[in-house]
């Protein structure tokens, strides 16, 4: 089993015909032999928050719960 986490702050995406806008990434996650659990993953892009969960049970065959919390 490995216990991890991300944090990825000041990130600037840019697109071609777009302003460049800011971006942060953080997430908590478990990985195991069998699947793998995000406890939470935060996602900041302008004025934009996603904050989501997710529960993969098997790497061979990908079946999972998701839930997104937004605002």
């Amino acid at each position: 089993m490995y216990l991890g986490t991300i944090d990825w702050q000041s990130i600037r995406f840019t697109a071609k015909r777009f302003l460049p806008w800011p971006v942060s990434i953080s997430a908590k996650f478990t990985m195991r032999e069998d699947g793998f659990t995000l406890e939470q993953g935060i996602l900041n892009a302008g004025r934009s928050h996603v904050d989501a969960q997710a529960d993969m049970q098997d790497y061979l065959h990908p079946n999972g719960i998701f839930a997104t919390a937004d605002g």
